[in-house]
């Protein structure tokens, strides 16, 4: 059950694309989130491509590998920062949340993404960062660093 958790919060996130309601804050913020981010940890890896308005996320878990594209809408006026992952098309683990969102907080700091969402479908947005990354039964927390060019 927690890796399933994992494993479609981790796709969500990377399978979704940015929508924004513009503003230079909010241009400036999803320049910022622009390009590939990953994370591995305890023999799951994770990876996340957000280009413009869109995302492909990538998780493989206990031997299992699932993609999630979609569209990706950010907040960052709210404390914490919100985004939303819109999963539009899916496979393998993360094939039955094609037509959910997953809302999450994030925290951008330089070349480190960390943050934290809920399952597909479920509408309990984090309200805070746990002490630990992982999956917490509710919500997954990640911190991905961004891959050089």
């Amino acid at each position: 059950m927690k890796t399933r958790l994992a494993f479609a919060a981790f796709t969500l996130w990377l399978a979704g694309g940015v929508v924004l309601g513009g503003g230079a804050d909010l241009r400036k913020e999803l320049k910022e989130l622009q390009g590939t981010w990953s994370t591995e940890k305890d023999g799951k890896s994770a990876s996340m491509v957000i280009s413009k308005k869109d995302f492909t996320f990538t998780m493989t878990a206990e031997g299992k590998k699932g993609v999630a594209k979609g569209t990706v809408t950010i907040d960052p006026a709210k404390n914490p920062k919100h985004i939303d992952f819109t999963i539009k098309e899916g496979d393998g683990e993360f094939e039955k949340y094609a037509g959910k969102t997953s809302v999450a907080i994030y925290e951008l700091k330089g070349d480190t993404l960390r943050w934290s969402a809920n399952e597909p479908g479920k509408d309990a947005r984090p309200t805070a960062f746990p002490e630990k990354d992982g999956d917490s039964g509710d919500h997954l927390t990640l911190t991905l660093k961004r891959e050089k060019k």
